[in-house]
């Protein structure tokens, strides 16, 4: 494509011809034939042609002079015209002989119409924009004396003007056209939108307000005119609206959107999506506010309703895993606070090693779940004060497989979490525990904090077959154990709740509200009183079957 055919295809350029109003049926124009017969007058030229060229045709738009099929059509395609050269350079062009002319010779414009002295000048608009041209056509040759081109270009420019004036009252036209269905257009959708629009002064009161909003809060139109926005705020919080409103006015923020309670007409609470804006005039001056007013109650209500359904829901899991927990421990734990004791202390840890609250809430329902699998042990085995023979042992250990085995399958991330602990709390940091020897990091953490909160809890507090440790002596072994039995990050973690918990403990205390609800107060108990000494051989086969065989 030449750069002549991208300037007559040039859309602004062809958006001003069809403004000019000048390729519509041809009525003779007296301003523009005026202009072509004093150029017909003052060059003496059998034709004088006004033209304008759009993307496919030169539309002759005044002549002078014209004869045969060229003033019946009055036009040509631009295949024949020899303007579209004025047109696409934007510069005059003037032949003295045509038919001798090495690049025009052959032209079909040339051949057909006889043409052998051509003088064009361009009609160009004050942007820029070229439109057409002015041209004089002899049938004979003829040397074009600079008087005749500067005659030529005059009229040219008379006509440009002439015809900008009509480009400019046309697009005029059609600025309004589409600014009439623009505003008609706002309209429609002012009134017929589904949510409250209003218009509101700087003062506050509400200067147009459409049907919508009428309706979410029960008044009529001329009601909402006389009362400002504030004369229906609900427990309307000032200070933070005044923030806003400054915002906007001070150009920091360009809206600013809050949910804000509405009082209605009868007197309930409407809640609504606020959205607000700031329209400013010519000179950037403040002008009013647009208010969007969306009626979201139906929405809170759902939401409300979708959160107390949830919430019994989470009730009523946790009561069933709170039920489950318990059938795996009834049989030896028979107040049923070891399991709620391990969920509590393991809470504690996994907060103070940095879980997110939804974590430490989930390790919280799922560690009491730990010894479910019990349900599967004999009670011959489960509540045996004594050592475990090797098979008995190797029953008791089945327990963790087993537990897993009735949580396994479950989509909830609560019930993965315990089958986890369940089949991996009884795993070893040196890889030595059981039931698949995994060791370090190969344990997940839930397993290793629910190791080292059952040990403690179970060495800390008495169970049916044998009396609770000091709280000192649980400790120094859970530090004993750091390392080869337990994860040694985990159980730096349970020191420091341990060394804080009267800060850190739960509020509620009705699980044992006669002694500490995590670290029972033992630690002052004299050894003497219980059934095992400190450094006894007893102490320590007890310790062995507490932390090996028991399982708790």
């Amino acid at each position: 494509m030449s750069s002549h055919d991208d300037v007559l295809r040039d859309p602004n350029r062809l958006a001003a011809l069809t403004h000019s109003g000048l390729l519509a049926e041809r009525v003779p124009d007296q301003a523009l034939d005026r202009l072509t017969r004093l150029a017909s007058s003052l060059l003496g030229t059998p034709m004088i042609l006004l033209s304008l060229l759009t993307d496919e045709h030169q539309v002759i738009t005044s002549a002078q002079g014209l004869t045969g099929t060229l003033a019946a059509q009055r036009g040509v395609p631009l295949s024949h015209s020899l303007c579209r050269y004025v047109v696409g350079s934007g510069k005059e062009l003037v032949l003295d002989d045509a038919q001798a002319h090495a690049v025009v010779c052959d032209h079909p414009g040339v051949r057909a119409h006889q043409v052998r002295a051509y003088a064009g000048a361009p009609i160009t608009l004050s942007d820029g924009r070229t439109l057409g041209s002015f041209c004089a056509v002899d049938t004979e040759p003829r040397v074009w004396s600079n008087a005749e081109i500067a005659a030529l270009r005059d009229l040219a420019s008379i006509a440009s003007a002439e015809i900008e004036a009509r480009v400019n009252a046309g697009e005029a036209t059609v600025a309004r056209r589409d600014a009439g269905l623009a505003e008609e257009r706002f309209r429609a959708t002012f009134e017929q939108a589904a949510v409250g629009i209003a218009h509101v002064g700087l003062d506050g009161r509400w200067l147009h307000v459409n049907r919508r909003l009428c309706e979410t809060l029960g008044y009529a139109y001329h009601e909402l005119q006389t009362r400002t926005a504030r004369d229906f705020d609900h427990d309307a919080d000032e200070s933070e609206e005044a923030t806003q409103i400054s915002g906007l006015l001070t150009g920091v923020v360009m809206w600013y959107q809050r949910e804000k309670c509405y009082r209605h007409r009868d007197g309930h609470a409407v809640w609504g999506l606020l959205t607000v804006s700031l329209v400013r005039d010519d000179a950037g001056e403040p002008a009013y506010f647009i208010e969007v007013i969306e009626d979201i109650s139906a929405r809170r209500q759902a939401a409300a309703a979708l959160e107390a359904s949830e919430a019994g829901l989470r009730a009523s899991q946790a009561e069933v895993l709170a039920r489950l927990a318990r059938a795996g421990e009834v049989r030896d734990d028979e107040t049923g606070l070891h399991t709620r004791r391990v969920g509590e202390l393991s809470a504690l840890i996994a907060h103070e090693l940095g879980w997110a609250p939804a974590e430490v809430e989930l390790i919280r329902q799922a560690a009491p779940l730990h010894d479910v699998g019990k349900i599967g042990v004999p009670d011959a085995i489960l509540l045996k004060e004594g050592p475990l023979t090797a098979k008995e042992r190797e029953q008791m250990q089945a327990h963790a497989a087993l537990g897993a085995a009735l949580l396994s399958g479950g989509n909830a991330p609560v019930v993965r979490l315990a089958e986890q602990i369940a089949h991996a709390h009884h795993e070893r940091w040196d890889g030595t525990g059981y039931p698949r020897q995994l060791a370090g990091t190969e344990i997940p953490l839930g397993a290793r904090i629910v190791a080292v909160a059952d040990a403690y809890d179970a060495l800390a507090n008495a169970r049916p077959y044998r009396p609770a440790w000091p709280v000192d002596r649980a400790l120094a072994f859970l530090r004993e154990g750091a390392g080869s039995h337990f994860d040694p990050t985990v159980v730096a973690a349970f020191m420091r709740v341990q060394a804080n918990d009267l800060a850190r403990r739960p509020a509620s205390t009705e699980l044992n509200p006669s002694e500490d609800f995590i670290f029972p107060l033992v630690a002052s108990r004299d050894a003497a009183q219980m059934d095992v000494a400190g450094d006894s051989t007893e102490f320590v086969a007890f310790a062995a079957i507490a932390m090996h065989s028991r399982a708790s």
